[in-house]
């Protein structure tokens, strides 16, 4: 239990932070289960993350000085950043693979709306220069 809650009493951050991330965790962990939406995994788990940081704040200096990092506050901002980047190229993907569908959903769409063609039709054109 000393993972979650600092030993000092709760500051004023905490006490309005804790439940808004933990009302967003549960909310992101229902549309989990229930609606099965798989990438919402992720983002549940960072926000206990976020919950464990914030309810213990001494936590991140003692990952950081495990690691080789000078403080806490230096182990977030890497995390952050490598979480930005890796949201940056998943949204990059996402984008690039919509525009490939609507790209082929409006090249059925025209290919769909084309005329039939009549058997017993000469190109006017030919007929002209002639």
């Amino acid at each position: 239990m000393t993972l979650l809650l600092a030993a000092a009493a709760p500051n004023l951050f905490q006490v309005i932070v804790l439940p808004l991330l933990l009302l967003a965790a549960c909310w992101m962990l229902w549309q989990w289960l229930v609606h099965r939406r798989r990438r919402l995994a992720a983002g549940t788990l960072v926000l206990v993350a976020a919950m464990i940081g914030v309810a213990n704040p001494g936590l991140a200096q003692s990952v950081a000085s495990a690691v080789g990092i000078g403080r806490g506050t230096d182990l977030v901002v890497y995390v952050t950043t490598f979480a930005l980047i890796g949201v940056t190229f998943t949204m990059l993907a996402m984008n690039r693979r919509m525009r490939m569908e609507i790209t082929e959903l409006t090249r059925q769409l025209a290919l769909r709306e084309l005329p039939p063609p009549t058997a017993g039709r000469t190109d006017s054109s030919a007929a002209e220069r002639v």
